[in-house]
């Protein structure tokens, strides 16, 4: 779409150029997800890896008109644990929208998961560990193995659990 805009915009040669950067501002404007975010299907992604609780996770993500990832496939599983360690790599965990609400767990918007991923014994906590992260370290332990999910206490911010977190957002077009 970006392509055939900027094709078109060609067609006028005698176009006033004001602005040398305008034809780098009209591409920008035409991704379908913007500078610091990465786009998935029809979604884009922004890993923060700012050690955060799970509450002021969610919190971020609102301020950046998005929700903590919800993860509804294993591609989409892969997609975030490769995007994670990429950009917060030194974590050992990042946090996902997943919440312990009336006896299981929801999705931030109240969604029912269709896809989970929980490490071999997980989750263990319930609704004394409320919160869903997911394991992006390289481990030898299986049961920590990357990719796979853990149920934490919300607060937990500290080098050994989630600390980084992943927003998703619908694309722009």
């Amino acid at each position: 779409m970006a392509d055939d805009i900027l094709n078109r915009l060609s067609a006028f040669p005698n176009l006033p150029k004001q602005d040398p950067g305008i034809m780098e501002n009209i591409e920008e404007a035409l991704e379908p997800c913007v500078g610091g975010w990465s786009q998935f299907e029809d979604n884009c992604y922004r890993v923060e890896p700012e050690a955060l609780s799970w509450d002021d996770a969610e919190k971020r993500c609102d301020k950046l008109e998005a929700e903590l990832v919800k993860i509804n496939s294993k591609e989409e599983n892969e997609f975030v644990l490769q995007l994670a360690r990429r950009f917060a790599g030194e974590r050992k965990q990042i946090w996902i929208g997943l919440k312990w609400e009336s006896r299981a767990f929801y999705w931030s918007d109240n969604s029912i998961p269709v896809y989970t991923n929980w490490a071999e014994d997980e989750p263990n906590g319930n609704a004394k560990e409320p919160c869903g992260s997911m394991y992006i370290a390289q481990t030898v332990l299986p049961n920590k193995a990357s990719g796979y999910w853990n149920d934490l206490t919300c607060g937990a911010r500290t080098d050994q659990y989630a600390s980084g977190l992943v927003c998703k957002k619908l694309a722009l077009f």
